[in-house]
């Protein structure tokens, strides 16, 4: 689930560094600071919660706001100008705090708060030339764990091949310091497993779907893990596919590819995740 909307603007984007200003005030003849928000930054605060104040969410999308704990906010700003001298972290606290607001405020999600932002990604381009400026903005799922001091390990486990491999149920009173398998399909695993016994097989790897789920582990966040079992050395092209596997497994620890020799070896390798 996502929220996702672009901003057209009439004033331009302001940084972080000019949304408050200072000056000195006086009481009974004494000096006394003041700080006060830019009104650059007022203007451009009305300007982005009445065009979000404009959007149509669905129910899910609500209920989504409504229940999920960990978001990624990710921010595109387009300049008109000085996109070389302009930072696109520097937008980032207005355009959160307006979309706090807007959510909080305005939708009821009474709850929300940007600490709920676990990751925030901001980019920026120019449009030279353009009458106006934009915000890209999208707000999505964070789905990986923040603890820094717990491990993932394989828990539900899909296979590309069926037949492969049988677990015994799990029982309804885990045994302590045991691990259990589940078999589930895709969409609910947080393990993949693929198996290379031909060409075929192979061939249907070297596809877009190998990388796109290598990307999941990656940035997304959607699987935990992926295991490549190689059965075969003497397929054409394996050895090339298995040095650019080795490559991803250099960077990013939830991918692994490995020779094997038989189904039985596969069992016991991944009981030794």
């Amino acid at each position: 689930m996502e929220l996702k909307f672009f901003l057209t603007l009439n004033n331009k984007l302001v940084s972080v560094n000019d949304l408050y200003k200072a000056k000195v005030g006086y009481s009974a003849g004494r000096p006394y600071p003041v700080i006060y928000k830019n009104p650059k930054a007022v203007r451009l605060s009305t300007e982005m919660r009445d065009q979000m104040r404009a959007l149509t969410l669905s129910a899910d999308q609500l209920n989504w706001l409504k229940t999920t704990k960990q978001f990624t906010l990710y921010l595109h700003a387009v300049f008109k100008t000085g996109v070389n001298s302009r930072d696109a972290s520097n937008i980032v606290k207005l355009a959160e705090d307006e979309l706090v607001k807007y959510i909080k405020n305005d939708l009821g999600v009474e709850d929300y708060d940007d600490s709920m932002h676990i990751k925030v990604i901001s980019e920026k381009s120019v449009l030279p030339k353009a009458t106006h400026e934009f915000l890209g903005v999208c707000l999505s799922d964070y789905v990986q764990n923040i603890r820094f001091d717990s491990v993932n390990r394989p828990e539900k486990i899909w296979i590309n091949k069926d037949q492969i491999i049988t677990f015994p149920p799990i029982p309804k009173r885990k045994k302590k310091d045991v691990k259990y398998y589940e078999l589930v399909d895709k969409d609910s695993a947080d393990t993949l497993i693929y198996v290379i016994e031909n060409e075929d097989d192979l061939n249907r790897l070297n596809t877009v779907n190998i990388i796109q789920d290598v990307e999941s582990v990656n940035l997304l966040r959607k699987y935990n893990f992926i295991y490549i079992a190689i059965l075969n050395r003497n397929i054409p092209g394996i050895n090339e596919f298995k040095a650019t596997m080795d490559e991803y497994t250099s960077h990013y620890s939830g991918i692994k590819s490995e020779y094997l020799n038989s189904n039985n070896e596969i069992e016991n390798w991944i009981k030794s995740f």
